[in-house]
């Protein structure tokens, strides 16, 4: 029982173990033994497995077989395919929709935390604590506060004629608010 194998040294120095559809029938016969049928069975799957490259099963690794045209390939540039684009402001709109129908915060939590702590620690040096409660609570109402100045501000530069919004915009909105809410009391 004598095991038959070439070994192939690749051009990146990779040494891969081959055999030939003839050696691997060989040794067939010689496991197999007396069995006169299933022999010839074997015999005829060997051949038509041959035809087709197949990679060779070591007791280790599965190697394949080197191709013989590998040294003599062509070099064809394929043409390269673009990224899809969209159109300016259609992604704007599209996450504008998306952030309108969700109920969830912009800010994360943790960094607002930290931003609220520091603060406190700035005004107050005792190291106030806070409940989980009263954080979620005043994060929900500084996005509100920001999301209507956001607007507002909007509604300005639309109402001067440009698309984008400016300084001067947020100002504007800033004091219209502060004119309205000091005259509702």
């Amino acid at each position: 029982m004598s095991r038959k194998s070439n070994l192939e040294s690749t051009n990146s120095g990779v040494m891969v173990k081959t055999s030939t559809p003839k050696e691997s029938s060989e040794e067939e016969e010689e496991e197999e033994g007396s069995d006169s049928a299933s022999l010839s069975t074997r015999q005829f799957q060997l051949r038509a497995s041959a035809a087709v490259s197949r990679p060779v099963v070591s007791s280790s690794r599965v190697t394949q077989p080197i191709p013989a045209s590998s040294s003599t390939h062509l070099s064809v540039k394929e043409p390269r395919i673009r990224k899809h684009r969209y159109r300016p402001g259609t992604r704007a709109l599209q996450e504008i929709r998306k952030y309108q129908k969700s109920a969830e915060l912009f800010i994360k939590k943790l960094p607002f935390a930290r931003l609220v702590r520091e603060i406190t620690l700035d005004w107050n040096n005792s190291g106030l604590r806070w409940q989980a409660g009263a954080l979620e609570a005043l994060q929900e109402a500084t996005e509100d506060y920001v999301v209507h100045l956001f607007e507002d501000s909007n509604l300005c530069a639309i109402h001067a004629k440009r698309i984008t919004m400016m300084v001067k915009d947020m100002q504007l909105a800033k004091r219209i608010r502060y004119m309205r809410d000091e005259n509702s009391w």
